[in-house]
């Protein structure tokens, strides 16, 4: 007689998800190590594979999609080392619970297998690359953070003459609306070398610095940024300085923190970009508020407060295609993500890329380059957007709902689809 056939492997792991309730149950039976992050959909954990993280260990990094509304989101994670996210076969690959597509849906069916009792595969535990901060390392941070704060100047004092000077050769004069961002006469300037095989934290030296302040949600300092300068106002031009511009070792999940670079009373608007001084050529040119993010990573997940913001216009920046990686450019890529988070929260955004070709070796204006290159501050303060429109990607991309600056001639707010 005949064996019976079987059906196909695909067949009866997509009917085991259906009678187990979904793909996060089935996840969670075989590779245990992910139930926290079920347990806390759509918000971020740790991430369970801190290997993937250069420095952090991806704290606060990873999450299950919390979407209901498209079956394909059902089971997908995400997290800071993953842009495109996994799918559930691809993170149980990742995880260690099969090697291939086959051995996972093999595992599945052993884990569901009514005929015996099951033990999940041993997954290696997640060893940080930086574990979390205890209290006495927070009372250390906070303390380093005072001891620069309490020595802080506002641009406009007389001895800011050399921070004022570093805004002025970029084309993009000061008043006294710059928010979170000082000025330091003497900052400590460290580097780390190796001494007999040992590393070794050595002083530089004091230089002048712009200082700025990455505040939460809540208002608290999470971080300080700093840009460390010369006396003739540029950036410092050191032999031994490899990164002039240096954040300080900040609180836990300060990442998602943001520099109030410039706060207007009574401002619905929201400006969001990277970098203190690219904030502060778009406040000039906007007279609206705006934040900073520290990188492009830093993106997703920054905070906007629904009561404070109906409209938020974000300012990408224009990153080369990466070929290695076959993606676009991490501006781009980290900006429309926090465009979709932002919309998902209701939120009327509009989102603005540089229409240039960016390569490896010349990236291309951004946007403080065009705002100053091209006299945007001397149109008149009515113009300015749509000029700025003009240098975008399809003229900016805006949510279903529209945004207030998308105004037709006859000034009636226009509902345009995002492309």
């Amino acid at each position: 007689m005949a064996a019976k056939k079987l059906p196909p492997l695909k067949d009866e792991v997509e009917r085991i998800v259906k009678e187990a309730g979904g793909w996060l149950n089935v996840i969670e039976r075989v590779c245990p190590m992910l139930g926290p992050a079920i347990r806390n959909l759509g918000h971020s954990v740790d991430c369970p594979f801190p290997e993937r993280h250069r420095n952090g260990g991806g704290q606060d990094d990873f999450r299950f999609s919390a979407s209901t509304k498209q079956a394909s989101h059902e089971g997908r994670a995400i997290c800071s080392c993953n842009q495109d996210g996994w799918a559930p076969i691809d993170l149980l690959i990742e995880a260690g619970v099969g090697s291939s597509y086959v051995d996972v849906c093999k595992e599945i069916k052993r884990a569901f297998d009514k005929n015996g009792e099951y033990q999940a595969k041993v997954a290696p535990a997640p060893q940080r690359q930086r574990p979390r901060s205890t209290a006495d390392d927070n009372a250390r941070k906070v303390a380093a953070q005072k001891q620069i704060v309490k020595d802080l100047l506002p641009l406009g004092h007389p001895d800011a003459r050399i921070g004022r000077l570093y805004f002025r050769r970029r084309g993009i004069p000061l008043n006294k609306a710059i928010g979170d961002v000082k000025f330091h006469p003497a900052l400590p300037y460290y580097v780390t070398r190796t001494v007999k095989g040992v590393k070794v934290k050595e002083l530089l030296g004091l230089f002048p610095a712009i200082v700025s302040a990455f505040r939460n949600g809540q208002g608290r300092v999470m971080n300080l940024h700093r840009i460390f300068l010369s006396q003739d106002g540029r950036k410092l031009d050191h032999p031994e300085v490899t990164k002039p511009k240096k954040v300080c070792s900040g609180l836990d999940n300060w990442s998602k923190a943001s520099i109030p670079v410039a706060t207007v009373a009574g401002c619905r608007t929201l400006h969001i970009c990277e970098g203190v001084e690219k904030g502060w050529a778009i406040h000039l040119a906007m007279n609206e508020t705006v934040k900073a993010a520290n990188s492009c990573t830093s993106l997703p997940g920054q905070f906007v407060d629904r009561a404070d913001y109906d409209d938020v216009v974000l300012w990408a920046d224009h990153d080369p295609y990466n070929v290695v990686r076959e993606k676009h450019g991490d501006g781009q890529t980290y900006m429309f993500k926090l465009f979709v988070e932002l919309m998902r929260a209701g939120f009327r955004v509009c989102l603005m890329v540089p229409d240039t070709n960016p390569t490896t070796e010349a990236k291309g204006p951004d946007w403080e380059d065009i705002v100053v290159n091209e006299k945007v501050l001397e149109m008149p303060q009515a113009e300015r957007f749509d000029y700025l429109r003009t240098r975008s990607l399809s003229g900016g991309v805006f949510t279903p709902t529209g945004h207030a600056k998308k105004l037709p001639t006859g000034g009636v707010e226009v509902q345009s689809q995002a492309a």
